[in-house]
């Protein structure tokens, strides 16, 4: 009972999260320029997907450590759900090749795929 309580309390905190993949990483020397950057970025990459410009980015965090050549997924927190799912219906609609985009699954969704 406790695993699915846990496991129910992940999937609440990932709902307003996607992760967008082989996003090119900003190449600036400032910590806050490539932080704009990298919003700017997504921002971007989500409005070429959606044609919407209304998309509230509240977070952008790349996922690992820096490694030259390797581009780092990107996680990105989204303000609501409903703007998750417009986002995820959206991504099969149109070509971003290479860069792709799927919800943030829990270590048990990724298992059972």
């Amino acid at each position: 009972m406790e695993q699915v309580i846990e496991e129910i309390n992940d999937r609440k905190e990932r709902e307003c999260n996607i992760i967008i993949y082989n996003l090119s990483e900003p190449s600036s020397s400032a910590r806050t320029e490539r932080l704009s950057d990298e919003r700017a970025l997504v921002s971007t990459t989500l409005q070429n997907l959606n044609g919407d410009c209304n998309i509230e980015i509240v977070k952008t965090l790349r996922l690992g450590s820096f490694r030259p050549g390797v581009c780092r997924p990107v996680k990105v927190t989204l303000s609501n759900k409903e703007v998750v799912l417009r986002v995820l219906r959206s991504k099969n609609k149109k070509s971003l090749a290479p860069v792709s985009i799927s919800a943030d699954l829990t270590v048990k969704q990724r298992e059972w795929i």
